[in-house]
């Protein structure tokens, strides 16, 4: 049997992720997390989140932008 606590809106599924709703929105999009569509309003299932938080916490310092590579100086001879 499906119980309401299994499921969360997108405003709570954002607020437990800490994520803006539009990204909860693209993460059922891309099928990273379980989603149910009721009515208008999407629900998302608690444990796929959970799952799904955990996987990317998991990947640590890889998310986000990548520092910048610092160019060596290159030659004057090489530029002429």
């Amino acid at each position: 049997m499906v119980t309401l606590d299994e499921w969360l809106s997108t405003r709570e599924a954002a607020a437990l992720a800490r994520y803006h709703p539009h990204h909860i929105l693209r993460l059922i999009k891309r099928n990273e997390i379980k989603a149910r569509k009721w009515g208008n309003a999407w629900m998302i299932n608690r444990e796929s989140l959970l799952l799904y938080l955990v996987r990317v916490n998991g990947l640590g310092e890889k998310r986000g932008p990548k520092p910048e590579k610092r160019l060596e100086k290159i030659p004057n001879r090489v530029l002429q």
